[in-house]
């Protein structure tokens, strides 16, 4: 166990010491079943992360690195480790065309004080990230914060103490809707 928690710290810092602050790299430690007593040391210890990226160059520099640590970590400790990396989801890359777009549509539909640009990528796993690589387009966030909750304070979508306002769904369809429209009539 004590090998497999220096190894979830190792991680964190390959991460300060290795990647870019301008092309980012995130290590979320989500999964870290081990033992079965507190009295008894287990034989085996087991941790699963998720690794997110801003760039295909990113990953790929710091997948091999982690990989190459924790089998570093583990023979430096006289034990063994089964490491394994798999490619889940890529960088979540929006077109400029398709971001000029939602823009647009949340602007004219809802007034500029609606519409929101984030600061910073967001690192996000996302299965759209697939759709992205082969059509371009945009991901869009939608705030469905409860009125009597302060967004700005309000829990992640991934925060299992996270509230949603179903009211926000037709906000986004009415987006999304428009958003196919326009595009559809720029083909024509």
């Amino acid at each position: 166990m004590p090998v497999a928690a220096e190894k979830v710290t190792a991680l964190q810092t390959l991460v300060t010491r290795t990647a870019s602050v301008f092309d980012p790299v995130v290590v979320t430690v989500g999964l870290f079943p081990a033992g079965t007593k507190l009295n008894i040391i287990p034989g085996t210890a087991h941790f699963e992360a998720t690794v997110r990226a801003t760039s295909p160059t990113a990953m790929a520099d710091f997948l091999p690195r982690a990989r190459a640590l924790c089998e570093g970590i583990a023979a430096a400790d006289g034990v063994t480790a089964d490491v394994s990396a798999e490619d889940g989801y890529p960088a979540i890359i929006a077109a400029a065309e398709a971001v000029r777009l939602g823009q647009d549509v949340v602007t004219d539909l809802y007034g500029p004080e609606r519409r929101r640009t984030a600061e910073h990528p967001i690192m996000a796993s996302e299965d759209f990230s697939h759709v992205l690589q082969a059509v371009p387009g945009v991901q869009l966030g939608l705030s469905a914060c409860p009125p009597d909750a302060h967004a700005a304070k309000a829990p992640f979508n991934h925060s299992p103490y996270a509230v949603f306002d179903d009211a926000a769904l037709p906000v986004g369809a009415a987006v999304l809707a428009e958003m196919a429209w326009r595009r559809l009539g720029e083909g024509q």
